[in-house]
């Protein structure tokens, strides 16, 4: 049988290691250039990559304050083609996990003590918000390393709630296998994934149009974008810089804020919410008539939503019909200026309870 030609983000990956004469374990950072667009690539790769000795079963561990992540990785390549990774890797970052967060620091080796205390540091201060624990390797995924990595995020939700404030923290496991390192390289190299025609019915719209782009600026269902998301998954959101962090039960977690109010007070959703802002390769906008107006898209990513759009999908139920969001759908035609709507779209500062404070008469 012949040999399966390698794919384009496995040829793109080689080159990196040629140019830079990096192991393996290089594919953790490979991964995390092509989720985060990471500038000083050759930086990253001299800070991140802690494989080789005694490493404690962790090949990458990564720590951005600015963009509040953490990424530790167990990283595998296989020679051969193979149906599936060897699970036993992914329950290594069991140990992994153990040894950087909970460990005394004087116990772990020099190499790894330094990315350990960084990390530490930066959970205790509160600047770590998204953590992130990767399987990452060239192989399709299994149902067995699945389940090997829920238990790493019972081991890793275990681990940050010994910090004030770590259960507070986004977890995300996942195995980052060769199908997942082709959508990431796919999205770097396109920021609309999702092309299909898409097509919906709205109640009115306003339409602006420069001479770079045009807009319409309109309201959908939220059972429409529930569908979407149930559809595409994080495909929806390929040219987002966050993607849908998920919800928990707590009044400080805005996500969860959004489900209460999208099904306790639907009627009422329109005016609390901030809208959605996609990105479309083309649309064309119907007449007016008494059921309202059909809007056809071609293509289309969410820039700017993706916790609105995430947690309307998480509803245990279908919205209900009164439920309308507002939304813009921008076509731009220089790609300049869509990595500027990317990039200003999502540099809003975060509001804080004193913010909110600060109107009080007391």
């Amino acid at each position: 049988m012949a040999k399966t030609a390698d794919p384009e983000w496995l040829k793109a990956f080689q080159v990196m290691q040629q140019n830079f004469n990096l192991t393996d374990d290089a594919i953790g950072v490979f991964a995390i250039n092509l989720k985060f667009e990471l500038d000083d690539i050759q930086t990253i790769i001299s800070e991140a990559i802690t494989g080789g000795g005694d490493d404690k079963k962790c090949d990458v561990v990564y720590v951005d304050k600015e963009r509040q992540i953490a990424v530790v990785a167990q990283c595998y390549m296989s020679r051969r083609e193979r149906e599936a990774a060897p699970a036993n890797k992914a329950s290594d970052l069991n140990t992994a996990l153990t040894w950087l967060i909970s460990a005394n620091l004087d116990d772990l080796p020099d190499g790894l003590k330094g990315r350990a205390d960084e990390l530490r540091s930066a959970i205790a201060a509160g600047e770590i918000k998204q953590f992130y624990v990767w399987y990452v390797h060239n192989l399709p995924s299994s149902d067995n390393v699945s389940n090997e990595l829920r238990a790493v995020e019972r081991t890793a939700r275990a681990a940050l709630s010994s910090f004030s404030g770590g259960n507070d923290i986004n977890i995300f496991s996942q195995e980052v296998c060769t199908d997942t390192l082709s959508r990431l390289y796919l999205q770097a190299e396109r920021t609309i994934i999702v092309t299909d025609d898409l097509e919906t019915v709205i109640p009115d719209a306003v339409e602006i149009s420069e001479t770079d782009w045009k807009s319409v600026i309109t309201t959908v269902r939220g059972s429409w974008l529930r569908d979407l998301y149930n559809k595409y998954r994080t495909d929806l959101f390929s040219a987002n810089l966050r993607g849908y962090l998920g919800s928990r039960e707590s009044d400080s977690n805005i996500n969860n804020n959004i489900k209460v109010s999208a099904q306790e007070d639907p009627d009422n959703f329109f005016v609390y919410n901030n809208g959605v802002t996609a990105l479309v390769l083309d649309y064309e906008l119907g007449k007016r008539s008494r059921t309202g107006r059909r809007l056809k898209l071609k293509g289309l990513s969410i820039v700017n939503g993706a916790q609105t759009t995430g947690s309307i999908a998480s509803l245990n139920s279908k919205p209900s019909d009164t439920l309308r969001v507002p939304i813009r759908f921008v076509k731009a035609r220089k790609d300049s200026l869509v990595a500027n709507i990317v990039r200003f779209n999502n540099s809003q500062n975060k509001l804080q309870a004193a913010d909110f404070r600060s109107t009080d008469q007391i």
